[in-house]
């Protein structure tokens, strides 16, 4: 028998040489790929675990809104019942802040998101409960607010006072605030509720032992919570939520990075600025 009968073609073994190379490139790709997916999927799993940590974080706060609302929604039935009335606010003094910027304030965010309502409701009838007119009002203010909540998320810096002492909560503790102006004192609007973790409370606790200054530095991320509820076109006796507009109550919540006494603030905010490099002729 011819001994080239044995060998095998050219082609054939060219052909299985290619094959071999295609397929350990195509096991490479796939490794790599497979790596950036997981690299992905990592990414998005922090970030999901940092957003359940903030709405865990929210509804502590929440939770604690809501018994003291209760508290003050059945003492204001009680003063309705017994006859009482409401007296004018007092006038606030001069702001030095600019409030022209949602986020300088709590009461500028609430004008800002309001005047941000009002343009986008201009021209749209609110229609009848149950008409298609409603329907679609409802429908494109839900939008507006879950676009507001989202773009109008900041960080802040405010000067704040405590009102009360600190709540205990299962993971730490509530503290009630207001906002004031930093040189005229002026209650910058509502009082509004945070959530501090153990460490932040007994680092504030620390801070003001060693200090008399009843005003605090709170800075943090500023989260609007644009709420739309069907059943509430306009205000009534108890406006325990302020509305932006028809349907939308306003409600904001803050998650604290720290809240210090102002020249422990400051003392802070140094340490971590980053150092600039010496120009020539400089620091020699």
């Amino acid at each position: 028998m011819s001994t080239h009968l044995l060998r095998p073609p050219a082609v054939l073994v060219l052909s299985i040489l290619t094959i071999g190379l295609t397929t350990a490139s195509v096991a490479a790709q796939s490794q790599s790929d497979l790596r950036r997916e997981n690299q992905r999927l990592r990414a998005m799993s922090d970030e999901l675990t940092r957003e359940l940590d903030a709405i865990k974080t929210d509804l502590e706060v929440l939770r604690t809104e809501n018994d003291r609302l209760s508290r003050l929604l059945a003492a204001a039935a009680r003063t309705v019942s017994a006859g009482g009335t409401t007296l004018p606010p007092p006038q606030d003094p001069a702001v030095s802040i600019d409030e022209t910027k949602p986020g300088a304030s709590p009461r500028a965010l609430f004008a800002a998101i309001a005047a941000d309502y009002e343009n986008e409701v201009a021209g749209r009838e609110v229609g009848d409960p149950g008409d298609p007119q409603r329907t679609a009002y409802l429908r494109h203010i839900e939008r507006w607010a879950s676009g507001v909540n989202r773009q109008m998320k900041q960080p802040v810096s405010w000067h704040v006072e405590a009102i009360g002492t600190a709540t205990r909560t299962a993971r730490g503790f509530v503290l009630r605030l207001r906002a004031v102006d930093p040189k005229t004192g002026a209650e910058l609007g509502d009082p509004f509720d945070v959530f501090l973790t153990r460490a932040q409370a007994s680092r504030l606790e620390l801070h003001l032992a060693r200090t008399d200054a009843e005003a605090l530095v709170l800075t943090g991320t500023l989260r609007p919570r644009i709420h739309i509820n069907e059943d509430r076109m306009s205000e009534g006796a108890f406006n325990i939520l302020p509305l932006v507009g028809p349907f939308a109550e306003f409600a904001f919540g803050v998650s604290v990075q720290t809240l210090l006494p102002p020249s422990e603030e400051q003392e802070e905010q140094a340490a971590i600025a980053p150092t600039e490099p010496a120009k020539d002729g400089e620091g020699r």
